[in-house]
């Protein structure tokens, strides 16, 4: 148990409550978010189109594909 600043015991946080306790580990300001959205913005981008170029290649690379 923990003695709370009067001197009463109290229980421990429960781990879902932590969350709101703990400080964050890093503050992110909008520009931080901003970069990062366009970060993963351009990274799916990315895999739509090489996905839509691989899909219109008349060979394939797998051995006994037809």
């Amino acid at each position: 148990m923990i003695v709370n600043s009067i001197g009463h015991f109290a229980a421990p946080p429960s781990p879902a409550l932590l969350a709101f306790v703990i400080a964050p580990l890093a503050h992110l300001r909008p520009l931080d978010i901003a970069v990062i959205a366009i970060y993963f913005g351009i990274v799916i981008w990315i895999g739509f189109y090489l996905k839509g170029r691989s899909n219109t290649a008349k060979s394939s690379s797998w051995p006994g594909a037809r």
